[in-house]
């Protein structure tokens, strides 16, 4: 008796234009993005997807340069502030931007030379502890706080 096993990766390939952040690609979180730079159309430098955190936590992007096309990743604030970008270069990429409130990040995938295909995943790991609760700015305002295990 034959038994196969089929497994399915999903992944979703990016839809031009999604050369700027008015123009991000919807994505979602734990999903494996692929997308190419510099082939079609050949003057497409800039990927960027627009990612909704359901809470805070730290965001890392975990992705992949074809050893043809070199270049970085960042992850961009909800105002489009630049948080943290990867090094220039082909290969695995890593970065990760801690403390995001919840809401609209962006990642953008940019070619420095080269070209070919790019892939990575967007992830966030949640803090162990809910956020604080404001306002909390003074010792007027201080919150209680419990330790354990004092001795």
């Amino acid at each position: 008796m034959l038994a196969f096993l089929c497994l399915s990766l999903q992944t979703y390939a990016d839809t031009e234009p999604n050369n700027d952040i008015a123009s991000a690609n919807p994505i979602v979180l734990n999903t494996l993005q692929t997308g190419d730079l510099f082939v079609n159309p050949s003057n497409d430098a800039n990927d960027y997807y627009a990612i909704t955190l359901p809470a805070n936590g730290l965001v890392s992007v975990t992705g992949n340069f074809d050893s043809g096309l070199s270049g970085k990743i960042f992850i961009y604030s909800a105002s489009g502030s630049s948080l943290v970008g990867s090094a220039d270069g082909s290969g695995v990429k890593a970065i990760s931007a801690n403390c995001i409130a919840t809401g609209m990040v962006y990642i953008r995938v940019y070619r420095s030379s080269g070209s070919g295909n790019y892939s990575f995943t967007a992830t966030l790991d949640e803090p162990t502890y809910a956020a604080d609760i404001e306002p909390n700015n003074s010792t007027s305002t201080i919150q209680d706080t419990y330790l354990e295990n004092q001795t």
